[in-house]
């Protein structure tokens, strides 16, 4: 009697074997490579967002800026004005003290932004117009605080200019 033999490499199974194995092979490789680039886009991903966040950050503080030193303006005009008028003249000290106070704040925001020398700068011209507006009695001295508030202007301009180069640059 003759028996027949299989041999293992003629069985249906065996012919599937490597077939199998390469379609392992090729979801680990995919499972790997998607998790890879998924890490990856994550990683830039936030990296934009934290830049996109710190930059948005900087320009409301430009902006911030910006407001307070035109009520920086504002006030001072209006203190010129009550001086001339011999009427309101300590009130609109006040708001003009407030008004400096707050771009004060506003241009210490800056600092990280434009660096501590320009703004050590910058604060030096807000004081003069601080000094300005807290010797202002008559219309002279008005006079000399409002002047005083276009060096302070043409200062803001440089700052804004430069805090927006950095930012968009």
């Amino acid at each position: 009697m003759v028996t027949a033999s299989r041999s293992r490499s003629s069985s249906p199974r065996s012919r599937y074997v490597p077939e199998v194995k390469d379609l392992i092979g090729m979801l680990i490789t995919a499972v790997l490579g998607a998790t890879l680039a998924g890490l990856a886009t994550y990683y830039f991903t936030e990296r934009l967002n934290k830049h996109a966040s710190i930059q948005q950050q900087y320009v409301a503080s430009v902006q911030d800026f910006a407001t307070t030193g035109a009520k920086v303006d504002a006030s001072v005009t209006d203190l010129a004005d009550a001086t001339i008028d011999n009427e309101g003249v300590d009130a609109a000290k006040k708001e003009a003290r407030q008004a400096i106070a707050a771009h004060a704040a506003a241009t210490l925001a800056l600092q990280p932004l434009i660096g501590k020398g320009n703004v050590q700068s910058y604060m030096t011209g807000v004081a003069d117009m601080r000094k300005l507006v807290d010797s202002t009695g008559d219309v002279p001295a008005a006079l000399r605080a409002s002047k005083g508030r276009f060096a302070l202007i043409d200062n803001r301009n440089v700052v804004i200019k430069e805090a927006r180069r950095r930012i968009y640059d």
